[in-house]
């Protein structure tokens, strides 16, 4: 599978896995370009795996309800 590559002059390259590591040279501007090296792929079994695995975000507790007023100001009472 080719590396992806761009030049600072803004030209895309592609080489070969077995350039990694290698110093290239741009065929638009003559830069002087080191290859990275790939990065092992997850397979899609260890995606799979990682997304189960993972523990989904702790839910908030639910709000506590506001505590009523015990004042005399209550004006639903007997009236005298």
């Amino acid at each position: 599978m080719p590396i992806p590559l761009t030049c600072t002059c803004g030209r895309s390259l592609r080489v070969k896995e077995e350039a990694a590591g290698r110093k290239v040279r741009c065929p638009g501007c003559g830069a002087v370009l080191t290859v990275p090296h790939l990065q092992a792929r997850k397979s899609a079994e260890d995606e799979a795996l990682d997304v189960l695995l993972t523990e989904p975000p702790a839910e908030a507790p639910p709000a506590a309800p506001e505590p009523r007023s015990t004042t005399s100001d209550d004006t639903t009472g007997s009236a005298d």
